[in-house]
């Protein structure tokens, strides 16, 4: 499967998109993945990854960590807060793939980085995306209005915070 054919079962599925601004026909899929592709190195260090099964070599999502320029206005936060992101298509969900791709990131953005704290936004009723930050150490912190979503939760962990979950949960350990 391309990368376009990924990218498009995953943004036209009205359920993987119901928490966004709805699914994506073609043409935004494609213009979508161009600009990923044209700000791959622009964004370096941070960026979207593509989560891309191993047995197989399925691309089943991304996962995206940088620089989160919608958080700013929508709280006190400092300049240019850093946000994690994600999405897996439908028939990958509860596989684990959104936890291990967005543990990466995250130890990524604290490890190599220095990044001070990492943010995350969820819609309340989307309980699985935000199972996924709590069990990676992420606590609720406010709520923000967010644009054709109203309130969702903003969520975030600190560096230390981050050192602590590490040590209690070895099994997140990277091997590389």
């Amino acid at each position: 499967m391309s990368d376009l054919s990924a990218v498009f079962k995953r943004t036209s599925d009205p359920e993987v998109m119901r928490f966004h601004d709805g699914p994506l026909n073609l043409e935004a899929a494609r213009d979508g993945l161009e600009r990923i592709i044209l700000n791959a190195v622009r964004m370096l260090p941070f960026g979207i990854r593509f989560v891309i099964v191993k047995k197989n070599n399925e691309n089943v999502g991304y996962c995206y960590l940088g620089p989160g320029h919608r958080l700013g206005s929508l709280s006190r936060l400092e300049d240019d807060p850093i946000e994690i992101s994600y999405d897996i298509v439908r028939d990958s969900w509860n596989s684990g793939y959104a936890t291990e791709a967005a543990c990466r990131l995250i130890q990524h953005g604290f490890e190599d980085l220095a990044l001070p704290e990492i943010f995350g936004f969820v819609h309340p009723r989307n309980i699985a995306s935000f199972r996924v930050l709590q069990k990676l150490g992420f606590v609720k912190r406010e709520k923000a209005e967010w644009p054709n979503q109203g309130l969702v939760d903003l969520c975030s962990i600190t560096r230390e915070k981050y050192e602590s979950w590490r040590k209690a949960n070895p099994a997140h350990e990277s091997t590389t």
